[in-house]
């Protein structure tokens, strides 16, 4: 567990790990400037693959135990593993809002 700032340039976005893994998601524009981060559960979380859509629509997959919520804002998608490990796909918008 730490913190860590994802903006490469002169702004801070500092995310706190909450697990043993966590995957993160960061966009950067078309110049290449920052856009943003999320972070990809709130617990044990894996992300194994990406895919952008035509729109910038972010899609990631991956695998999870336990119980995590997966919209990184103040609402709650809570899911829960069944056996160990479970797979999860997950869809963040362009300008990052939860799927």
């Amino acid at each position: 567990m730490g913190t860590a700032d994802f903006d490469p340039g002169v702004g801070v976005d500092e995310h706190i790990s909450s697990g043993n893994y966590n995957g993160y998601l960061t966009k950067l524009w078309s110049d290449g400037s920052y856009g943003w981060t999320r972070i990809v559960g709130t617990g044990d979380a894996t992300v194994f693959d990406v895919a952008v859509g035509q729109l910038g629509d972010v899609f990631a997959s991956g695998k999870f135990n336990g119980t995590i919520d997966f919209d990184p804002s103040a609402g709650v998608d809570n899911q829960s593993a069944v056996g160990e490990y479970d797979a999860f796909t997950t869809h963040f918008k362009a300008d990052g809002s939860y799927g």
